[in-house]
């Protein structure tokens, strides 16, 4: 099923990728859907080729904090943030999530 996304960075531009990990993949690999630099948002609608993770990658290169805020509606079960502390799940509202 389709996903739509819509974010934004507050302070700056990110470089940032859209990306998911291919059932059967080595560890480590996968498949980029989406890749800009130097951007401070972004839009679309996503069909997922797979049951598997599916994510964004945010790189702040410059001197100031930025804050990436996410909307996204579609079919999706779960999410979570990955970061140096780690693994965190997120709470989902029933048709969509903002994070």
């Amino acid at each position: 099923a389709t996903m739509v996304y819509s974010w934004k960075a507050a302070g700056g531009k990110v470089n940032h990728e859209f990306h998911g990990e291919p059932e059967g993949a080595p560890r480590g690999y996968a498949d980029t859907y989406l890749k800009e630099d130097g951007v401070d948002q972004s839009h679309g609608t996503f069909l997922a080729p797979s049951n598997e993770i599916h994510g964004w990658y945010w790189e702040n290169t410059g001197e100031r904090d930025v804050t990436v805020n996410i909307s996204a509606a579609g079919f999706f079960s779960r999410a979570f943030t990955l970061s140096r502390a780690g693994r965190v799940p997120r709470e989902l509202s029933n048709a969509d999530a903002e994070r």
